[in-house]
């Protein structure tokens, strides 16, 4: 008997392996999978400038690093004894704004530097909501819990996030041409701007990124917001706060990920790794017993098996 329906997942032609490196930019989901990435010893950055939920946000990041900005302490501001950054995410302030500005220059300098050998980039799209600065004009990353009334907030057009989606993708193959795109839209509710409201966010997000597939084939897309709401149809999979995927959801979506944007030649290692992230949370009691020195000298030669094992893989290039 089947009980749910299964969503459709186009497998990808390339395939990431230990000899690839990836970069995750968006949504806190897009840190899911980027943990999982990392559990598993691959090469992975994720959101130097912090989480962003807006394409807005995005590609506004992306065009810094594409011509090399250069952070002053114009571009910083403070608040309430704290410097902060409307480009970036509250978890990049700073007593002092020239901390501040240096931390933003790094993030930058960082992310060019790693996109040049960046094989893989996956995009996580949250919201079509996004807040412009009265003032200032513009739109922001992130409003630092700073008044409401200093911002207005716009739900961006279907067409207006698909222009940005264009732009963001050129930014990315003019740093690096071979570069593999991919995008999601985070199943995470963006209940705060009312539920019906986070559905036609969400429906403005889809509407222009798949417009951006039609007409762009090498782009791909993983539907973690479709198996969200089609596979996974029971709040059991959402965290206590009913917003947030739980654990069992993004084990799931996890696993789905795994099977169709990995390439099978890792999935040995990957056990292998496991095996060893494991064994080295455990904590004896008696660590001075022949059973537990045993166990510590089976965790190093586990551990150096899979540093031959990595390490032969990348000279080979066979992942």
């Amino acid at each position: 008997m089947k009980l749910t329906l299964e969503v459709p997942i186009e497998e990808a032609e390339k395939k990431l392996d230990y000899t690839h490196q990836t970069l995750f930019l968006g949504s806190c989901f897009s840190e899911h999978i980027f943990k999982k990435l990392t559990y598993f010893e691959f090469e992975c950055m994720s959101n130097p400038m912090g989480i962003m939920f807006h394409p807005f946000s995005i590609e506004n990041f992306l065009k810094l690093v594409y011509v090399n900005h250069e952070f002053t302490e114009a571009d910083v501001f403070e608040h309430q004894g704290i410097f902060k950054c409307f480009g970036a995410h509250s978890k990049l302030t700073s007593l002092q704004s020239e901390d501040l500005v240096n931390t933003l220059n790094q993030a930058v300098q960082n992310t060019f530097n790693w996109l040049k050998k960046t094989d893989f980039v996956w995009i996580s799209l949250g919201t079509a909501y996004v807040y412009r600065h009265k003032e200032l004009n513009k739109y922001v990353a992130n409003c630092h819990q700073l008044p409401n009334q200093l911002f207005t907030k716009e739900l961006a057009s279907v067409e207006a996030i698909h222009t940005s989606l264009v732009r963001l993708v050129s930014y990315l193959r003019s740093m690096q041409p071979k570069i593999k795109i991919g995008f999601t839209v985070s199943p995470v509710r963006h209940s705060k701007d009312g539920i019906v409201q986070n559905t036609l966010s969400k429906a403005h997000l889809h509407t222009a990124l798949h417009q951006l597939l039609s007409n762009d084939k090498a782009v791909v897309y993983f539907p973690a917001y479709e198996i969200f709401q089609d596979e996974l149809r029971d709040y059991r999979f959402y965290a206590s706060d009913l917003v947030h995927p739980n654990n069992l959801g993004i084990e799931y979506v996890w696993n789905k990920f795994k099977s169709n944007f990995i390439n099978e030649s890792c999935f040995a290692l990957m056990h292998k790794i496991d095996r060893w992230n494991k064994g080295n949370l455990h904590k004896s009691q008696f660590t001075q017993t022949k059973a537990h020195q045993k166990f510590l000298l089976y965790q190093e030669k586990l551990k150096a098996e899979i540093a031959s094992k990595k390490s032969l893989l990348k000279q080979t290039g066979e992942g």
